[in-house]
C-alpha cells in the first residue's frame, strides 16, 4: 500500500499556524489588511499560491517602518521552537497504523518555508518520507514513482485538501483512489468534493475507516 498525504491543513492546523505568524508582524504594527494583502505575490497567477516570507517581508517594508532586525528574530525564535503543537492529534494514530505501509507526506509550497514548518512540527518522528514541491502535485508523483511498477492488487492513496490538486493527480494517475479531506478547522471551506474525488472526509479517522474498508 501506499499513501501520499498532503501537511498543510491535512496535517497541520496552518489556519492556527498563520493566525499566530500574524502575532508576531501585528507586535510591529502590522494591520490585519497588510498582513494578508502581503501574504502572497500579487503578482503570482499560479492557482495554488506559494507563500515566502522573504518576499512578504519586503512588501511589507515598502510601506511600513519597523525594526527589521528585530522582527527577524522574533521570526527566527517562532520558526525555530517546537511547533507540534499544531499538528492535528489524528495524524499520530493514522501514521501508526501504517508505519509498515510506503507513506509519504508530499506538500506544495516555497520549500525554504515548508522545510522550516516540517522541521519544527517534529512529523518527521511518524512519516520519514517527505517530498516539498513547488510544482503540482501529479509532476512530483511522477518524478517519485518512476517506471516503478505498482503490484496486482496494490493501493495507492492520495489525501489532499486542495481539490485542484486531486484532480491533477487523479487525471495523471485514474487508478490512484483519491480522498477530499475538508477539516472544519481548514483555510479553504469553499472546496466542494468534484468527480476527481473519490471520496470526502472530514479528519483522518474517517479516511482511515476508508483505507480499512479497501484493503481488507
Amino acid at each position: 500500500m501506499k499513501i501520499f498525504i498532503d501537511f498543510d491543513d491535512v496535517i497541520l492546523n496552518t489556519k492556527k499556524f498563520k493566525e499566530d505568524l500574524f502575532g508576531v508582524f501585528s507586535a510591529y504594527g502590522i494591520s490585519r489588511e497588510e498582513y494578508e494583502n502581503s501574504y502572497y505575490d500579487p503578482n503570482d497567477k499560479q492557482p495554488i499560491k506559494t507563500h515566502d516570507i522573504e518576499d512578504q517581508i519586503r512588501r511589507l517594508r515598502k510601506n511600513n517602518f519597523f525594526d527589521e532586525k528585530s522582527l527577524r528574530k522574533d521570526l527566527e525564535n517562532f520558526f525555530t521552537k517546537n511547533t507540534s503543537h499544531y499538528v492535528f492529534s489524528d495524524v499520530f494514530d493514522f501514521a501508526a497504523s501504517h508505519k509498515n505501509d510506503e507513506m509519504c507526506v508530499l506538500t506544495f509550497g516555497n520549500k525554504v518555508f515548508q522545510e522550516k514548518k516540517i522541521t519544527n512540527s517534529k512529523i518527521r518522528e511518524h512519516i520519514a518520507n517527505i517530498i516539498i514541491t513547488d510544482k503540482k502535485k501529479a509532476a512530483a508523483l511522477k518524478e517519485k514513482l518512476g517506471n516503478k511498477k505498482f503490484l496486482p492488487g496494490e493501493k495507492f492513496f492520495f489525501i489532499d485538501d486542495r481539490t485542484e490538486q486531486l484532480r491533477n493527480v487523479k487525471q495523471e494517475f485514474p487508478d490512484i483512489i483519491t480522498i477530499f479531506i475538508k477539516r472544519p478547522e481548514g483555510r479553504f471551506q469553499e472546496m466542494t468534493k468534484n468527480e476527481y474525488c473519490d471520496f470526502e472526509v472530514h479528519n483522518l479517522r474517517e479516511a482511515e475507516e476508508i483505507i480499512k474498508s479497501l484493503t481488507k
